[in-house]
């Protein structure tokens, strides 16, 4: 029988649910994050690395980044590489494609200079299927010419003659949080194990985005923070039928970020941060 490994305070302190810790929340855009900020955790943990905005792998920061972009995409658009061509992905290949991207967005940039994407990279199984996912706009209503202009010259940079190697869909704003959602996890972790050196995330003309300033720190007490948990269990989850395991699961950490919520709900947030009743 083996004896039960003895928590330290600081674990303690970190799994324990605590009524009477306190806490401190900001908002940025559709991102908003709490963090535990009472005398007794901050004496085992470091406030401002908790409360910034690029804390965290590449995962967390992009996450966060994304959220905070005001513009609202127009277009998600998924840009295969076709696996009749690009049979295997090593590092080799995985280069090569990283560099027919990098010119297909210059390429995208020159002929339309108010565009912007933010982009997330990922395999579909191991050693194949990897494709770009963008989100963005174009800065301007796209001609059906123009569309067929980007999808051949991503066929032709990319040796395909297939259609589907490249995917556009018309799109609103909470599609951003396509890159992050639980399912992609295993993709991205695949890709992160066999690519440790890529970037798996970016942007592509960030001088035409518009990123939200973040607000004021407030202090928030814990029934403040069971009521914003609620509010999102119930308007994003509950409401619409999903399943929340893993948000409950998630909001017992002592710092945590939500991101791509829908605007109401993060509106109703800050109502609930600033409201000095509670």
């Amino acid at each position: 029988m083996t004896k039960e490994k003895k928590m330290s305070l600081s674990e303690t302190i970190i799994r324990t649910p605590n009524p009477h810790a306190k806490y401190t929340a900001r908002t940025c855009g559709r991102l908003t994050m709490i963090w535990r900020s009472d005398p007794q955790y901050l004496t085992h943990h470091d406030e401002p690395y908790q409360g910034s905005l690029f804390n965290g792998g590449q995962y967390s920061r992009f996450a966060k980044k994304f959220a905070t972009i005001e513009n609202e995409p127009d277009w998600f658009i998924t840009l295969n590489f076709d696996t009749s061509v690009w049979k295997r992905i090593d590092e080799d290949t995985c280069e090569r494609a990283y560099d027919v991207f990098q010119a297909y967005t210059n390429l995208v940039m020159t002929n339309f200079p108010g565009a912007w994407f933010g982009w997330g990279a990922e395999l579909a199984f191991r050693n194949t299927g990897l494709h770009f996912h963008t989100f963005g706009s174009f800065g301007q209503e796209l001609e059906r010419e123009q569309r067929v202009f980007l999808m051949r010259t991503w066929l032709e940079m990319t040796g395909s003659t297939n259609k589907s190697a490249f995917k556009p869909v018309k799109a609103e704003s909470s599609i951003r949080g396509y890159l992050f959602s639980p399912k992609k996890k295993a993709r991205k972790e695949q890709f992160r194990d066999m690519f440790p050196g890529r970037h798996m995330f970016g942007i592509v003309g960030k001088k035409n985005i518009t990123f939200a300033k973040a607000s004021k720190a407030y202090p928030i007490s814990h029934e403040k923070k069971l009521m914003i948990e609620r509010l999102v269990l119930d308007r994003v989850y509950l409401r619409n039928n999903l399943d929340p395991t893993r948000f409950l699961q998630y909001v017992r950490r002592e710092f945590y970020h939500f991101s791509f919520y829908p605007k109401e709900v993060v509106d109703e947030i800050r109502q609930i941060i600033k409201d000095r009743k509670y």
